[in-house]
C-alpha cells in the first residue's frame, strides 16, 4: 500500500504489517508473503479489503516446462470503503490543532469534528503524527521502529479514539438534556 496524504490520515487509515505466525493460525487465508492490517481503517476492515487470491495450477512436462494451465481462477479485488472523512476539513483541523498545540508549548492532543445530526465524523487528528508510508517499505530500518516506539510522545497511540479522559465542558451537552428530558429544569432555568 502507498498512502498518498502520509500522517494526516494516519491514524484514521493505520498501516500494514507483515504476516506472523499467530495472524497465519487465525486465518488459513494469508500466506508467508502476505501483510495484514495493523492498525485503524486497515484493520477494522482487513476482510473487507484482502479480496480474494487467485489460483493457477500447471502441469509440467519432464524437464519442467509448463505445457498447459489446468486450473485457473483470477484474484479479486477487495472493497472499496467510503469514509466520511473530508479532506479539506482534516486539513484545516490539523493546521488548527497544529498550530495550537505550537502556540502552547504542547506536543501532545487529539481533536474530531463530527456532525451532530448523524454522528459521522468529518475529521480526526492524533498529535503527534506519524507517517504510514514507512510501514510499506520492505528496507524500513530497525531504527525507524526504534524512534517510533521508544518517542516519549507515542505518535502510533490514536489519542482521539483511544485515549481515557474526564468528560469535561462536552459533559454539561448531556446533563442539561437529560435536565429538560425529566422537566427538572426549563427554558428559563439558570444556575
Amino acid at each position: 500500500r502507498t498512502y498518498p496524504f502520509g500522517p494526516l490520515f494516519s491514524h484514521i487509515l493505520g498501516y500494514t504489517k507483515f504476516i506472523n505466525d499467530t495472524d497465519m493460525e487465525a486465518d488459513p487465508f494469508y500466506s508467508l508473503t502476505d501483510s495484514i492490517g495493523a492498525t485503524g481503517i486497515e484493520y477494522e476492515y482487513e476482510t473487507n479489503l484482502r479480496g480474494v487470491k487467485g489460483t493457477r495450477k500447471v502441469q509440467v512436462n519432464s524437464l519442467g516446462k509448463e505445457d498447459k494451465t489446468i486450473v485457473f481462477a483470477p484474484p479479486q479485488k477487495g472493497d472499496d470503503i467510503t469514509l466520511t472523512i473530508d479532506a479539506e476539513s482534516q486539513q484545516k483541523l490539523s493546521e488548527i490543532l497544529e498550530n495550537t498545540l505550537k502556540k502552547e508549548s504542547v506536543e501532545r492532543a487529539a481533536a474530531i469534528v463530527m456532525n451532530p445530526q448523524n454522528g459521522a465524523i468529518i475529521a480526526l487528528v492524533s498529535f503527534p503524527r506519524y507517517d504510514n508510508n514507512v510501514f510499506t517499505s520492505n528496507n524500513i530500518g530497525q531504527s525507524v521502529f526504534e524512534e517510533l516506539f521508544n518517542d516519549k510522545n507515542r505518535p502510533l497511540f490514536n489519542r482521539a479514539i483511544s485515549g481515557a479522559y474526564p468528560p469535561g465542558s462536552t459533559f454539561k451537552l448531556v446533563v442539561g438534556s437529560a435536565a429538560l428530558e425529566e422537566k427538572i429544569a426549563d427554558e428559563r432555568f439558570t444556575v
